[in-house]
């Protein structure tokens, strides 16, 4: 599977993705908060949930970003593109069969 095709069947389920992956967070608005990409308590790591940028994400403490939620995937999971998307399928339930993407 391509990695942009998962990385927009991910935006649709970005909230839960965020929860999975950053559980000390919580939704402020249309962002999860939380405090960096280890999971820690705060607000200084923002994920966008929703919209044009949706999966968008920023640690305003410390710079890093992210264009999406496989980088965010990625970053998290301290694992390679190809781990990444290979966990992401798993946890969204997506099967590639080399002709075609079902969830």
């Amino acid at each position: 599977m391509h990695p942009s095709e998962l990385s927009r069947i991910a935006n649709l389920h970005a909230e839960s993705i965020c929860r999975h992956l950053l559980p000390n967070g919580k939704r402020i608005h249309h962002e999860w908060c939380v405090g960096d990409l280890f999971g820690s308590e705060g607000r200084s790591l923002k994920i966008v949930l929703e919209g044009e940028k949706v999966g968008v994400w920023s640690d305003f403490a410390t710079g890093d970003t992210g264009g999406d939620l496989l980088d965010l995937w990625q970053e998290t999971q301290r694992c390679s593109l190809r781990e990444a998307v290979a966990q992401m399928s798993s946890f969204l339930h997506v099967v590639y069969d080399g002709k075609e993407t079902r969830p």
